[in-house]
């Protein structure tokens, strides 16, 4: 059996881990490959359960004895958005990008490495479309998995008295929380039932929040000693009761169903997506209504009744440190409308509608067909 090797971590925190979580278990349970990730990048924040547990054993195994890269084996190299290096040339070895970005345009540079890759895989219809823009041929769309046996709907335990507003994704410009948190503030006001739950942690959050300044939507976010300081602060200068304030920190994949089932709305005005949104994929899964911004890779998963899409996109003023063609600026208005309705009329979107809408997004899917894209 061929050995994948592949250069992004495995862990519960972060999108690039989620999916080297699933590139292994699907590998292994499908019998198409060994994978064989960085063994520095393993990090679960919470044990994992018992038959993953034995299958990260056994596979450990090959991964001590195995290591080195051999003639016929695959590397996967995660890619981003800029400073893209080029592949290591070595003979009889496929070598793939697996790439999520949001620069466009792309530099010329990048570009050039790029098209030295054996392939090139999008993980967005916006990101396809954009790479034969540039001219990268060997490039093939295949859209990142949910996991819909996780992510399912549940009933309301604890918060069955709250008007449950979720963001999640990592705190930055281009998620477009600061839109969530001008919307909430107004929204309520009015509504003292109404409870901003969030999720925004993520590994590189002391790098990356500064960035919500770009935006000149909210009061600006002060540093602070820690994260969660920062947060708290930045959302009462910015109108937000603490009452109506809930930061859930660091929170394992495996527990955000444990989040989903609490929530009446999530909200995703993102600026732009090079992928399609993990996040949002989740909890349409978990049968949410969802408000999503109308652009870029989040067109994958906006349909017809299936959410309810932020269509008012305005083009984005171009920050100094990237280029952003095609962003969009979704509406605070429109964001308060949709809530003001989703409070009036729970089962505004149907949630079967909802899960049925990211249905055919499974990882075994997306694993099967990076498998048959690289060995046809």
């Amino acid at each position: 059996m061929k050995h994948y090797h592949f250069n992004f971590g495995v862990s519960d925190q972060f999108g690039w881990g989620i999916y080297g979580f699933n590139l292994v278990m699907e590998a292994y349970l499908q019998k198409l490959f060994v994978p064989i990730p960085p063994l520095s990048g393993i990090n679960f924040s919470i044990p994992l359960d018992p038959i993953s547990q034995h299958i990260f054993n056994t596979l450990a195994l090959t991964w001590k004895s195995s290591p080195s890269i051999r003639s016929g084996d695959a590397v996967l190299v995660g890619l981003g958005n800029a400073g893209i290096q080029r592949p290591v040339s070595q003979e009889q070895v496929k070598q793939i990008g697996l790439i999520f970005f949001e620069h466009n345009p792309m530099s010329e540079d990048d570009v050039k490495s790029l098209r030295e890759f054996d392939l090139v895989v999008a993980g967005s219809t916006w990101n396809f479309n954009k790479l034969k823009e540039f001219g990268i041929d060997r490039s093939k769309l295949i859209v990142q998995g949910v996991n819909s046996e996780l992510f399912r709907p549940l009933p309301k335990r604890a918060m069955k008295d709250r008007f449950v507003v979720f963001s999640g994704g990592k705190l930055e410009y281009r998620k477009g929380q600061d839109l969530v948190v001008a919307a909430f503030a107004r929204f309520a006001k009015k509504h003292r039932d109404a409870l901003l739950m969030v999720s925004w942690n993520s590994p590189w959050s002391a790098q990356i929040v500064s960035s919500v300044n770009l935006s000149k939507v909210t009061k600006p976010i002060r540093a602070a000693p820690d994260f969660s300081s920062s947060v708290a602060n930045w959302i009462h200068e910015n109108g937000i009761d603490s009452g109506q304030f809930m930061d859930l920190g660091v929170v394992p994949n495996r527990f955000m169903p444990e989040v989903f089932r609490e929530v009446d709305v999530a909200v995703f005005p993102n600026r732009c997506e090079g992928g399609t949104n993990l996040v949002a994929m989740e909890a349409l899964s978990s049968g949410l209504t969802c408000v999503i911004s109308r652009n870029t890779g989040h067109m994958d998963i906006v349909r017809p009744d299936s959410c309810l899409p932020l269509t008012v996109q305005r083009p984005v003023a171009p920050p100094e440190d990237f280029p952003n063609s095609e962003w969009g600026e979704s509406d605070v208005d429109e964001i308060i409308s949709y809530l003001e309705r989703a409070y009036t009329s729970p089962e505004i979107v149907d949630p079967n509608t909802a899960r049925a809408s990211v249905a055919e997004y499974t990882w075994s899917r997306a694993i099967r067909t990076l498998y048959d894209c690289i060995e046809c």
